[in-house]
This record gives C-alpha cells, sequence and structure tokens, in this order.
C-alpha cells in the first residue's frame, strides 16, 4: 500500500500503480510461499514454543540456536523489520510530496480541498505508526531471544506475548478502520441511521406521541399532494376575519388580518 501511494502520489502515475498491483500479488504472495516451501520440505518448521511466535507453530525449538535465528529471519522477521524502514520512509516522502503541493496551491484550493488535504496528511501519519506499534513487538521478542542466547532458560513476558497475539492479527482490521469506518461517507450513514432510530424511539414514547397528536390536531394532510391543509375550525377563523365578522367567542389573537 505504501509503494502504491508513492508510485500514485509523488510520480502522479496512477497506471502504473495500477499495473504494479499484480507485482504486489506475485511478492506478496510467492516469496513467503517459497521460503515457507523450503522450510517445510528440509523439516524446519514444527513447535515453536512460543518462544518468538504468539501460539503458532513456527521455526522448530529442535534447531540449534543459529539455525532458528537464520530461518526466523527467512521466513519473516527479516521482511518484517524492512517493511517497517520501507513503510516509514514511504510514507513521510508521501506526506512531503502532499505538504509541498499544498502549500504551492494554497492560494488557488479551496477551504474544503484544503481541509480533505489535510485529512489525508493526518491519516499518512496514521498508517506507519498504527501498522509499526501493532507488529512490533514479535520483533521486540525476536531481539529479546537473541540478546538473551546465553540464557536459555529466558522466556519473554506474558504481557509481550499477548501483545503480539493482538497487534499481529490487527493491520487489516486497523487499515478496515481508517481507510473505510472513520471516512466521511461511512460516518455520514451511520449518523443518519442513528438518527432515524432516535426519531423513531421519540415517536413510540408518550412525550413523543403527545407531541405528534397535537400536531394532528391543528393539521392534516393530504397524502396525494404532501401539503398540510387547515383543519375547518382554522378556516372558519380565516373566513370570519376576511369578511370583517369577529366572533367574540373565539380567539383571534393569533391571527392576522
Amino acid at each position: 500500500m505504501a509503494l502504491y501511494l508513492y508510485i500514485s502520489v509523488c510520480w502522479k502515475n496512477s497506471r502504473l500503480a495500477e499495473r504494479s498491483l499484480y507485482l504486489f500479488h506475485v511478492c506478496g504472495w510467492g516469496i513467503p510461499a517459497v521460503f515457507v516451501g523450503v522450510a517445510a520440505s528440509t523439516h524446519k518448521l514444527g513447535d515453536n514454543g512460543n518462544k518468538v511466535s504468539a501460539g503458532w507453530c513456527w521455526i522448530s525449538i529442535k534447531l540449534s540456536w543459529l539455525e532458528q535465528v537464520e530461518w526466523m529471519l527467512l521466513a519473516g522477521k527479516l521482511w518484517e523489520i524492512m517493511a517497517f524502514c520501507a513503510i516509514v520512509v514511504l510514507y513521510a516522502l508521501v506526506k512531503r510530496n502532499m505538504k509541498k503541493e499544498l502549500h504551492e496551491k494554497n492560494r488557488v484550493l479551496t477551504e474544503s480541498t484544503v481541509v480533505q488535504a489535510q485529512k489525508a496528511e493526518r491519516k499518512l501519519i496514521c498508517v506507519p505508526l498504527l501498522f509499526v506499534f501493532l507488529r512490533v513487538w514479535g520483533t521486540i521478542r525476536f531481539l529479546l531471544m537473541i540478546v538473551c542466547a546465553k540464557n536459555p532458560d529466558y522466556e519473554s513476558p506474558v504481557w509481550l506475548l499477548i501483545l503480539q497475539g493482538i497487534g499481529d492479527n490487527a493491520p487489516g482490521f486497523a487499515n478496515f478502520l481508517l481507510f473505510c469506518f472513520f471516512t466521511e461517507k461511512c460516518l455520514g450513514k451511520f449518523r443518519r441511521c442513528f438518527q432515524s432510530c432516535t426519531m423513531c424511539f421519540d415517536s413510540r414514547s408518550p412525550i413523543g406521541l403527545n407531541c405528534s397528536n397535537s400536531l394532528q390536531a391543528s393539521y392534516s394532510c393530504d397524502v396525494t399532494i404532501g401539503q398540510p391543509i387547515i383543519n375547518q375550525h382554522s378556516m372558519n377563523k380565516e373566513t370570519d376575519c376576511l369578511k370583517g365578522h369577529h366572533n367574540t367567542s373565539v380567539d383571534y389573537s393569533s391571527m392576522n388580518c
């Protein structure tokens, strides 16, 4: 996603970005499949004992310490650390490019366009920070395993294990929240739905019923044209007023003749 945004925003080449999606899929699925296939064929996978993983099988603890570190790097951690660096750098370049263009075209752009650009800029800050925050816990456990190599009985803290179990599976959900759920379009639909539900609840409450009954007592509605019609009592008052006949038993204080 970071590379896609970089090509689209900085290079201003949306066609190349669209074509690059095929390459992204090949790399995203092909490279892991190759390494996992090689690791499985050479019997490097198995129970990890939750040394670096969070409840799932990965590199077998039956391997030597050096082999574990090598295969952990090749099967995930090296690519994860590279992704941290690439995402931070690419998003920083995209943000700088957007800020530069916004400053150059500030006099030409409308106020609403500037506001939208500033919102997009804030999202570009949140995305790399969220990704690093969610995925960094497994990397911390991996680095602690290397640092504490001389202590075979070392076990990482439980809270790191819990955070890794949550964070390793959360980046997709975080992207959904940022780019779908928290967009103005989606939030607007939720607001309208909430308002309609609130109005429906109020209409069913005793206060809402009294209010609606009082309104119906003064007005009726013609379904064919959708316009309110003054009831007969109001029509009589208007007729009396126009004719100049003021009935003392009727209160005309609310009418303008």
